[in-house]
């Protein structure tokens, strides 16, 4: 073996290495880039039942343990709502809670808690209407 094979060997050997290392490279920063865009920012709606009471408008509600009683405030237009059959998309407000403040109306609702400045916030994401 002449001293230019063993080069050529040697060579190849560490292009190769350099070639899979700028592959790792490439998919680590992928992973990295996917954790940092969507990996940490997914949300899981907590679930939560009550009596809702609705403002004259409809598009907010206060949830109580029992009907009537005073509970905390949320704005539910445009979250998605259902009523027993199909959803409806948030283009309104749900009409099966209504607009008046002296009914009130069983319901469940997907919520997520937002950690924000300056103040944390509740978004209501799907709220269905249960029989009473």
């Amino acid at each position: 073996m002449s001293v230019t094979e063993v080069s050529h060997d040697t060579s190849s050997r560490s292009t190769r290495a350099g070639q899979l290392a700028i592959v790792l490279a490439i998919v680590l920063a992928v992973l990295i880039g996917w954790w940092i865009l969507v990996g940490r920012h997914q949300a899981v709606p907590v679930t939560i039942e009550g009596w809702a009471t609705p403002s004259n408008d409809g598009a907010a509600i206060a949830l109580s343990t029992e009907p009537g009683a005073t509970g905390e405030g949320y704005i539910i237009a445009g979250a998605a709502w259902a009523e027993g059959g199909p959803w409806h998309e948030g283009s309104d407000v749900p009409t099966c809670i209504g607009n008046d403040p002296n009914v009130t109306t069983r319901v469940r609702m997907g919520v997520i808690h937002v950690q924000s400045d300056p103040a944390p916030t509740s978004t209501v994401v799907w709220i269905e209407c249960l029989p009473a």
